[in-house]
Formats: structure tokens, sequence, C-alpha cells
């Protein structure tokens, strides 16, 4: 029995192997049809390279260096900072937000690029926001937009125009119009670290407008400095209005007492009843305190003040974007190798189900 197994396996590969031949002589035999299906696929791709228009897509860069700032506390004023809680330096380097390693992911958020698409930019000595600058501008109207076999166009996101006002208060075709266009600049738009640096960035984004990208670019760096600036001095900033209050209600204090103290010294000149030199000296006493504490509130805001422009970062621009921009046409050699491929794959399939239907025939 186990004899007759191998010899059956050995007749199965026999046989296998032998249609395998077969296949690659019918192949062979057949070398100018599947020749001829290469070439038809070439030439096929190489017309539709010639007469149907790919759109170019323009490439804007922008190499920057960025430097957080701040010091987390190794400043003169790091002592003070740490006195109202600004940073700590013990956690510091757990937790942060304001890392170059996190620089990219929050530059390509939606925090910012939402912030980005509401600025407005000067194009061609014209005031538009960012947002219908990409819808006009971009190929969203025709590609995400323009509809298909299968679909209508959006033609409402079409005709639609953004107003100059807060994203809380867009409307739901608005909220569904932003989302659209975030995930189409969100993909187009990259920043990496070099690798050799610890802190400069490369901020790069492609799209088919030459002057759109460049904008768009240069939108997006100004929005994250903003936001970068914003977000890391908020505390600083909410303490040093909260000190400024205080400062005003001293202010207030003391210029009461002094005018209390002045009207005193004038209605009283050469007082001799002892409560009214008491009164004379506790306000004057009153107003040497309030007075000091009046400098003192002065000093903290100054210092504050110095932290928020310790803690701002420095976005130095290395290499700035300028037209012309570097385009990037459609590439057609993989296009060509796909479609001789495809035609070749698919004569092969003919020619095999024509041998196998001409045997079955045969038998």
């Amino acid at each position: 029995m186990e004899l007759d197994s191998n010899t059956e396996r050995q007749i199965s590969t026999k046989e296998l192997m032998s249609q395998f031949f077969d296949f690659l002589d019918l192949l062979a035999s057949k070398w100018r049809v599947w020749l001829a299906a290469l070439l038809i696929g070439a030439s096929l791709s190489l017309t539709l390279d010639f007469f149907v228009e790919d759109e170019s897509l323009y490439r804007s860069t922008i190499i920057f260096n960025l430097e957080l700032g701040g010091g987390n506390g190794q400043s003169q004023l790091g002592g003070l900072a740490s006195s109202f809680g600004i940073f700590n330096q013990s956690s510091a380097s757990s937790g942060d937000l304001f890392t170059a390693q996190n620089f990219p992911t929050l530059l390509r958020s939606r925090a910012v690029m939402e912030r980005a698409l509401m600025k407005t930019v000067v194009v061609n000595g014209d005031s538009l926001l960012m947002i219908n600058y990409i819808a006009d501008s971009s190929n969203i109207k025709t590609n995400e937009w323009g509809g298909s076999l299968f679909r209508k166009p959006f033609q409402t996101a079409i005709d639609h125009k953004f107003e100059d006002k807060d994203i809380s208060e867009f409307s739901e075709l608005e909220n569904l119009m932003v989302n659209a266009i975030y995930d189409k600049v969100k993909e187009t738009t990259s920043v990496e670290l070099v690798e050799t640096t610890s802190s400069i960035m490369v901020l790069t984004a492609k799209l088919t407008n030459e002057m759109l990208v460049k904008k768009w670019v240069e939108a997006v760096l100004e929005t994250t400095e903003e936001f970068y600036v914003e977000m890391k001095t908020k505390k600083t900033r909410e303490l040093l209005k909260t000190q400024i209050e205080q400062l005003d209600k001293l202010e207030s204090e003391l210029s009461r007492t002094d005018s209390r103290m002045a009207r005193l010294n004038f209605e009283n000149p050469n007082l001799v009843d002892p409560r009214g030199n008491f009164n004379q000296t506790q306000t004057q006493r009153q107003s040497s305190f309030l007075s000091t504490q009046y400098l003192t509130q002065l000093n903290t805001i100054k210092a504050l003040e110095r932290v928020i422009i310790e803690q701002t970062p420095i976005f130095t621009i290395v290499e700035e974007t300028r037209l012309p921009l570097e385009r990037e046409d459609a590439e057609t050699g993989l296009n060509l190798k796909l479609s001789s491929l495809a035609f070749l794959v698919l004569t092969i399939i003919v020619i095999s189900l024509a041998d196998s239907y001409k045997k079955i025939m045969q038998d």
C-alpha cells in the first residue's frame, strides 16, 4: 500500500510538471499574441498620457528653527515662576506638550489647521479667507465635490462662501465642508524634524495651485506660532491678568488714602487736638504701606512680563518659500508598466481558456 501511495504521488508530480511545460510550450507558440498585447498596453498608456492632461502638483517648503524658550525654570525668573506654579522643574520633562517631538503632531492638528483655514490672506491685492481660497483654487470642487457616475455633485458646497466668524458658529453644511477641506490639506501637509539636528524643521505642502500652496504653508506656520505662544504662556498670562487687577485695586485705594491725607493736612495745619494728629499719622502710615505694596505689585507684574517673553517660542525661518515653486508632474513610467502588464496577464488568461476549450471540444 505504501508503494502504491508513492507511485501515485510520483505520477501526480509528473502530470503537474507535464502540464506546466505544456503551458510554457503554449505560450512560446503564441509569442506573437502576447507580444502584441504588451505593445497594445504600452501604446494605450502613452496615448492616455499624451491626450489626457494630468494635474501637476506644486511643492512649497519652509525650513525653520524651533526654539521653544522658557528654559523650564533655569532662568533668573525661574524661582518667581515656580512660586506662582507656572511650571515645575521636576515635571517639565514628562508630559510636556511643547517639545520638538510633539511639534509635527500639533502642527497638523485640527486646532491649528482650522485656525489657519480661517486666516485672512492677501492674494494679488485682494483679501480673502484661506478656506475660500482653498475651495476655489484647489481641485476639491472637481474631485471631492465634483460628483461621478454614481453620485451627484455637491453643488451646495461648490457655491458656498465662508464668512469671517468663529468656527463654533458654523452651520451643519459648513462643518461638512470644513471636514472635507481639513482632510485634504492635512493629507498634503507634512512637517519633519531634520535628523542631524534637534530643532530644525521642514514644513512641506503639495497642492495644484502654485500661489495657493505658498500662502498655505505660510499661514500654517504663522498660525502654529500663534498657537504655541498662546498655549505656552496661558498660565502666566492668566496670572498676569490677576496681578494687574490687584494693582488697579491698590492704585485706587492708594489714591483715596493720599487724597484723605492731603485733606487732613489742608484742614488742620496747626492742629493741637491729639485725636487729629492720630488720624493724620494713621493715614500717613496707611499711605506708606499701600505705596510699598503698590511698588511690590508693580515689580511682580514686570517680572511676569519677562517670564512671558522667556516662555515665548521663537520661530526662525532658515529658508522661506519663494516663487516659482518646484513642480511635480505625473509620472508615466509606472502607468506604462502597469498597462502593459495588465494586457499581458489578460492575454495569457485568454490563451489558456481558449486552449482548454479546444481540448474539451476535441475530447
